[in-house]
């Protein structure tokens, strides 16, 4: 079998974090997401809990994602980009 390298693209929303991964040349071979609530604990408050979004990250995106193409050997890794906004 002919080993190619895979693209994982992973977006860690506000409400969900999704996973796509594509071929070389961007063709989607494999998508996941799972959503995870805003709480809201009082009027005008929003928080969320970072051990859920880590969950649904790393236990569940990923590892869904990963086993659809795990007979792929190789992942790139393009960038990494974080984005924090506090207000």
């Amino acid at each position: 079998m002919e080993t190619r390298g895979r693209v994982i693209g992973i977006d860690i929303g506000t409400t969900s974090a999704k996973m796509v991964v594509f071929t070389e040349k961007g063709k989607v071979i494999a998508s996941h997401a799972i959503d995870y609530p805003i709480i809201q604990p009082n009027v005008g408050w929003a928080e969320q809990d970072p051990d859920v979004i880590c969950a649904a990250v790393y236990k569940k995106s990923v590892s869904v994602s990963i086993e659809k193409v795990m007979y792929y050997q190789k992942i790139f890794l393009q960038s990494v980009l974080v984005q924090l906004c506090t207000h």
